[in-house]
C-alpha cells in the first residue's frame, strides 16, 4: 500500500504549519477551565444528565469534569457507572461529532484514579474498536482517539496489576492498529509507536518484522523526501529504535544494520562510475570496494536508470539521500546498550562522497550528452548535501570522538569549494549558495571542538569562501565577447541594431547608478558567516592578509547595523565577533579599538580600556611603644618613623613679629633622634610641628628671626629620648624656612 498523492495533499495542508488547525473544543476548554472558577462548573448530576443524548456544547461538561476531578471518587457506583458508560455510548454512535464528544470525556476521566483502576479494559477496547470505524477516517476524530489511547496507557504504564490485567493484553491489538493507519497518519502513528517500543520492547518483539517492512515501505515511497524533516527524522530513528527489541545481542544487530547501509551506499555511488572515471583514482576505488564489502545485503530495489532519459538520473541522488537520512538515524539514536561505532568507515564513505565530483574526475570520453552532463551535476551536487548533513550533526553526539580526523573532515569540505583558476567562482557559488553556507557552519562546529587550531592553511580556502558570501552583491556582469559573438551571430543584422540600441537603455542606470542594484545578503547567510568568522579568530592564527580583511568587514558591518539600529545596538553575533578580533589581534595588525569601543559597549571592552586588578595585599608592621604622655592631636601627624633630613613648620595662621636673633651650636650623640613636639598656644593657638631628625654629626642650627610676642613656649623634658634638653629653634616667618647650613 502507498501513500497517495491525495494523502500528500491533505498531509501537506494539516501537518505542514506549526499550529494544529484540527485542535479539538477539547484544548479550548481546557485551557478555559484553567481561568474559571470551580464554583462555576456545572454539578456532576447535571453532566451525568446532559450525557443522555449528544451534547450540544462539550465545553460545560468537560470544564465540571476537570473541576470535580476529585469529587468523581465520592459520587455512588450507580452514578459512576452511569457516567462512564454513556461516555462509552457516545463512542459507539456512528456519528462522527458523538465520536468525538466521547473520545474527549473519556480523555478528562482517566486522569481520575478511581475510574482508570474500574473502566480501564471498558475504555480500551472501546477506543480500539471507535478506531477501527469508518468515521474514524476524519483526521480530527482519528487523532483524539489516539491521544485518548496514548494518555490511557501512560496512566497505566508503572502500576504492575494494571499493567498486567489492562495494557498487556491491549498492546498486541493497539500496535497493528497503529500499523495499519501508519500511512495516513504517519507524524501521529510513529511517535506514538516509537513510545510503545522504547516502553514495552518485549510485548513489541512479534510485531518487529512488520514495523520495519512497513516502515522502509514509507521511506522508499516517492514522496518521502518531501515530508517535514522532522518527520522523516522520526521514522529513521523508530527503524533504528527496533533493534532495541532484539531479545539476544541488540548491539549486533545495530552493528550488522549500520554496516549494511554503509555497503548500499558504496554500491549505489559506484553507479556513477559509468559516468565518470572513478577507476583512474586508485584510492577511491579501494575505498569502494572495502565499503562494499561489508554486507551483501540490499535495502531497497534496484534502480532503473535510462542513458536517453536524464532525468532518471536523478534517482541516483535520492536514493543516496534515503540511505544517508538512515543512517544518521542509527547515529543519533541513543541506546541503552553500547555499541561500537565504525567511525573511520563513516568519514570514509562521506569523504567518498565528496570525493566524486566533476571538477577532480573527468566524464567518460563515450558520455558527450550535455544534458546529461548536466544531470550529472546536479545530482551529485545532492550528494554534497546529503553527506554534508550527516557530517554537521556528528559533532553533537560525539565531540571528541572526531578530533582524530579533523584533519580529514577539513579537507574534505574544501574540495566542495567551486574555485575557478585557484579562486572563488562566485557564479557558482550564488548559485548554490546553500551548499556553501552548509560548508561554512559544518567548519564552524568541528572549529568548535577544538581549543586551538595551528595549521590555518586547513581552512584558508574556506574563510575566502565565508568572506564571498557576505560581500556586496552587485547585478550580474555583462557576458563575455565571445559569448556576444556566439549570440549575435544567430541573430539578423537588423535584430541585432534593435536589441542593441533597447540594451544601451538599459544599461545607462546600471552603469551610473551601480548601488542601486546591488542585493542584500541573506540574514542567514550573514548569520553563519559571523558565526564561523568568531571561531576562526578564536581558534586559529589567521594570515595578516585574510585577518585584514576580516577586520575591515567586522568593523563596517557593525558600523552599519549601529547606523541602521533605531536605539544604536549592535546585534549580539555582531558584538561576539567584534570582541573576539580585540581579544585576539592578528600579528601586524592595526588596533580597531577605537572603533570597536565608540560602536559597542560591551563588558568585555571595558574590562580592556579600565582594567580592574585585585586588591592588594596589606602588610601591618610592628609599631613601636606609644608615648601616652602626648597629645591627642599626634593622631593626625605623619608616623615617628619616618626620619626626614629638613624641619617643616606648619602654621595655622600668622602669629605677631618679633625680631630676635640666636645661633645653636651644639654636639650630637651619636644615632640622636629628635621626636615630633607639638606647641599649643591658648591666645594664638599656634601649632608648630618639628618633625624628627636624624643628625649624625656636629650640625649648627642658625635660627631665623621670628618675632613672637606671645605665648612663651615650654618644652617637656621627658619627651626627650637621652633626658637632654632639647631647644626648639625660633623661626622668621618673613624668611626661608628649614635652611640647612
Amino acid at each position: 500500500m502507498l501513500i497517495s498523492s491525495q494523502y500528500s495533499s491533505q498531509y501537506s495542508s494539516q501537518y505542514s504549519s506549526q499550529s494544529s488547525s484540527h485542535s479539538s473544543l477539547y484544548s479550548a476548554g481546557a485551557s478555559r477551565l484553567k481561568s474559571t472558577k470551580s464554583t462555576m462548573s456545572l454539578p456532576l448530576t447535571a453532566v451525568i444528565a446532559e450525557l443522555k443524548l449528544t451534547p450540544s456544547s462539550i465545553i460545560p461538561i468537560l470544564q465540571a469534569l476537570h473541576a470535580e476531578n476529585a469529587a468523581i471518587s465520592l459520587i455512588s457506583k450507580v452514578d459512576l457507572k452511569h457516567l462512564t458508560s454513556r461516555s462509552v455510548g457516545l463512542l459507539k454512535k456512528h456519528e462522527p461529532y458523538s465520536m468525538w464528544c466521547g473520545a474527549n470525556i473519556i480523555n478528562v476521566l482517566i486522569e481520575n484514579s478511581v475510574v482508570l483502576s474500574s473502566e480501564g479494559s471498558l475504555f480500551f477496547s472501546s477506543l480500539l474498536k471507535a478506531g477501527s470505524a469508518p468515521e474514524a477516517r476524519d483526521p480530527k476524530i482519528f487523532r483524539s482517539i489516539v491521544e485518548c489511547l496514548n494518555k490511557l496507557c501512560k496512566n497505566i504504564r508503572g502500576k504492575p496489576t494494571l499493567t498486567r490485567e489492562v495494557l498487556t493484553p491491549n498492546l498486541g491489538p493497539l500496535l497493528a492498529a497503529y500499523l495499519d493507519r501508519m500511512l495516513e497518519s504517519p507524524e501521529l502513528m510513529v511517535s506514538s509507536l516509537a513510545t510503545l517500543i522504547r516502553e514495552h520492547p518485549t510485548t513489541s518483539r512479534p510485531y518487529g518484522n512488520k514495523i520495519k517492512a512497513k516502515l522502509l515501505e514509507v521511506i522508499s515511497n516517492e514522496s518521502f523526501m518531501s515530508f517535514p524533516k522532522s518527520l522523516r527524522a522520526s521514522v529513521c530513528s523508530l527503524l533504528a529504535s527496533l533493534t532495541i527489541i532484539e531479545k539476544d545481542g541488540p548491539e549486533k544487530f545495530w552493528a550488522q544494520d549500520v554496516n549494511r547501509i554503509l555497503s548500499n551506499l558504496a554500491r549505489t555511488l559506484n553507479i556513477y562510475s559509468s559516468f565518470l572515471s572513478l577507476s583512474e583514482d586508485d584510492d577511491l576505488s579501494r575505498v569502494l570496494k572495502t565499503l562494499e564489502a561489508l554486507d551483501d545485503t540490499e535495502i531497497f530495489s534496484g534502480l532503473q536508470i535510462d542513458i536517453n532519459k536524464p532525468m532518471s538520473i536523478l534517482s541516483i541522488s535520492t536514493r543516496i539521500a534515503l540511505l544517508f537520512e538512515l543512517l544518521k538515524g542509527y547515529l543519533l539514536l541513543p541506546t541503552s546498550f553500547a555499541v561500537v561505532v565504525p567511525m573511520g568507515s563513516v568519514i570514509g564513505i562521506l569523504d567518498l562522497a565528496f570525493s566524486i565530483n566533476t571538477r577532480f574526475v573527468q566524464f567518460k570520453r563515450e558520455l558527450r550528452d550535455v544534458s546529461a552532463k548536466e544531470f550529472v551535476n546536479i545530482s551529485l551536487e545532492r550528494v554534497h548535501q546529503s553527506a554534508l548533513h550527516v557530517l554537521g550533526s556528528l559533532p553533537g553526539q560525539y565531540s571528541v570522538s572526531l578530533i582524530p580526523h579533523m584533519s580529514n573532515i577539513l579537507a574534505s569540505l574544501e574540495l566542495l569549494i567551486f574555485l575557478q583558476k585557484n579562486r572563488i567562482d562566485g557564479e557558482k557559488v550564488l548559485a548554490n549558495e546553500d551548499l556553501s553556507c552548509s560548508i561554512v557552519s559544518t567548519t564552524s562546529k568541528y572549529l568548535k571542538l577544538c581549543s586551538y587550531l595551528k595549521d590555518f592553511s586547513q581552512i584558508s580556502r574556506i574563510v575566502d569562501l565565508a568572506l564571498f558570501l557576505v560581500e556586496p552583491r552587485a547585478a550580474p556582469s555583462e557576458p563575455s565577447s565571445s559569448a556576444k559573438n556566439a549570440a549575435s551571430s544567430t541573430h539578423s543584422k537588423s535584430a541585432r541594431k534593435n536589441a542593441k540600441k533597447g540594451g544601451a537603455v538599459a544599461l545607462a542606470d546600471l552603469l551610473a547608478h551601480e548601488h542601486l542594484f546591488q542585493r542584500n545578503v541573506p540574514s542567514l547567510t550573514r548569520q553563519v558567516v559571523l558565526q564561523f568568522l568568531q571561531n576562526v579568530i578564536e581558534k586559529t592564527p589567521v594570515a595578516p592578509t585574510q585577518y585584514n580583511k576580516l577586520s575591515k568587514f567586522i568593523v563596517s558591518d557593525a558600523v552599519l547595523h549601529k547606523s541602521k539600529s533605531k536605539y544604536g545596538i549592535v546585534p549580539t553575533e555582531v558584538n561576539d565577533v567584534l570582541v573576539a578580533s580585540l581579544l585576539h589581534p592578528g600579528a601586524n595588525s592595526a588596533s580597531i579599538y577605537p572603533i570597536a569601543n565608540s560602536v559597542t559597549n560591551s563588558t568585555k571592552l571595558s574590562l580592556v580600556q579600565n582594567p580592574r586588578f585585585p586588591p592588594l595585599p596589606i602588610v601591618q608592621r610592628n609599631a613601636g611603644p606609644v608615648n601616652e604622655d602626648l597629645d591627642s592631636q599626634d593622631d593626625y601627624l605623619e608616623p615617628a618613623s619616618k626620619k626626614q633630613k629638613i624641619v617643616s613648620v606648619v602654621t595655622q595662621f600668622d602669629a605677631p613679629k618679633v625680631s630676635q636673633e640666636t645661633q645653636t651650636t651644639f654636639e650630637a650623640p651619636e644615632h640622636l633622634i629628635f621626636k615630633e613636639v607639638t606647641v599649643n598656644t591658648s591666645d594664638t593657638k599656634d601649632e608648630v610641628v618639628v618633625e624628627e631628625m636624624v643628625v649624625d654629626a656636629q650640625v649648627e642650627v642658625e635660627q631665623p628671626q621670628v618675632e613672637i610676642a606671645q605665648p612663651q613656649v615650654e618644652i617637656d623634658d621627658d619627651e626627650s629620648e637621652g633626658g637632654s634638653e632639647i631647644e626648639i629653634p625660633e623661626l622668621d616667618m618673613d624668611s626661608d624656612s628649614g635652611d640647612e647650613k
